[in-house]
């Protein structure tokens, strides 16, 4: 079903014209954390109850942050690499929806 959204995406009159290239990128194993010594046990207990053993690369980095009370950073994937994105550079341009993508994968995600 997604595919088939990224198909229509793409040959679709408002959406296409914006899309400049596709490409594939076959997946890749996640890269996972172990929990933060300081993160709170019951917290770490209650995702193990629901079956996360793990956190992402990216959800470890984000805890380094507060942790370093670097707020008003996020953790932001940049290549291969996590790395501290200031939230001004994150949000300086306006990135705006087409219509018909919104409505696309509100149908799909709900």
């Amino acid at each position: 079903m997604l595919g088939e959204i990224l198909d229509d995406l793409l040959i679709s009159a408002s959406t296409g014209r914006c899309i400049t290239a596709s490409r594939h990128f076959p997946a890749r194993p996640a890269v996972l954390a172990s929990f933060p010594s300081s993160l709170d046990p019951r917290i770490a207990e209650a995702l193990r109850a629901r079956g996360i053993e793990n956190l992402y690369s990216h959800q470890a980095r984000a805890w380094e942050l507060v942790e370093q009370g670097r707020f008003g950073e996020m953790a932001a994937l940049r290549g291969d690499e996590i790395v501290a994105v200031p939230l001004a550079e994150a949000v300086a341009e306006l990135k705006v929806v087409p219509e018909e993508l919104y409505r696309q994968t509100q149908a799909f995600f709900g």
